[in-house]
């Protein structure tokens, strides 16, 4: 337990540490140099660090531990620590974009559920990784690279994040995120059926 809260509070040093670099670094840097892309990268990082840190390394861990007095099996635990985590993970990104509330909110409020369910379809992907490997730098990693894919394209074309990334019509957007989830959704069952055991790896670690 103490390893586990050394390893998550190092990924929030290193998560503050990023984003201060993230906002002080146009000050730092040559002139030429496309500060934009290397700040909102830097910033993606401190993201991946901060909430894998958090929601793998510290919530999915202490929920998993909660419910080892249980009866149930090593894969439900883990199943039902990694569900609570990724609904947690989905309300922390449930929002509505400014004047989203307005005559014609429905769309935006379709859109910002869809946002909150890809979020935890994604974290449910999140903690699947985690499992398998052990190593919290695994969902770090995919975590951050998913995010620079996700916003590099609308990036690319205007030089700034809109509010939908991939500069998609809102029809289409929601339709993305439904597809992504499923992906999502589809590569955590892959992941927790194909040569798991269904003790995830750092309980094993523990108990050897």
């Amino acid at each position: 337990m103490r390893k586990l809260l050394h390893t998550s509070w190092f990924c929030e040093a290193c998560a503050l540490a990023t984003y201060f670099v993230a906002l002080v670094i146009p000050g730092l840097v040559p002139e030429g140099v496309p500060v934009g892309i290397l700040g909102y990268a830097l910033f993606f990082l401190a993201t991946a660090l901060f909430e894998e840190g958090v929601f793998c390394g510290i919530m999915l861990r202490l929920f998993d531990r909660a419910s080892l007095g249980g009866r149930s099996s090593d894969r439900a635990r883990f199943v039902r620590a990694a569900l609570v985590t990724a609904v947690l993970f989905g309300l922390a990104h449930l929002r509505f974009e400014p004047g989203s509330l307005g005559e014609d909110a429905m769309p935006a409020i379709g859109l910002g559920l869809a946002k909150a369910v890809q979020a935890a379809a994604f974290m449910v992907c999140m903690t699947a990784l985690y499992a398998r490997t052990g190593k919290l730098a695994v969902p770090v990693v995919a975590h951050f690279a998913f995010d620079l894919a996700y916003f590099a394209v609308p990036y690319g074309a205007t030089g700034t994040l809109p509010p939908y990334p991939l500069a998609l019509s809102l029809d289409a957007h929601l339709l993305f995120l439904i597809v992504t989830a499923s992906c999502f959704v589809g590569a955590a069952i892959a992941l927790l059926k194909v040569g798991f055991s269904g003790t995830p790896r750092w309980r094993q670690r523990e108990a050897g």
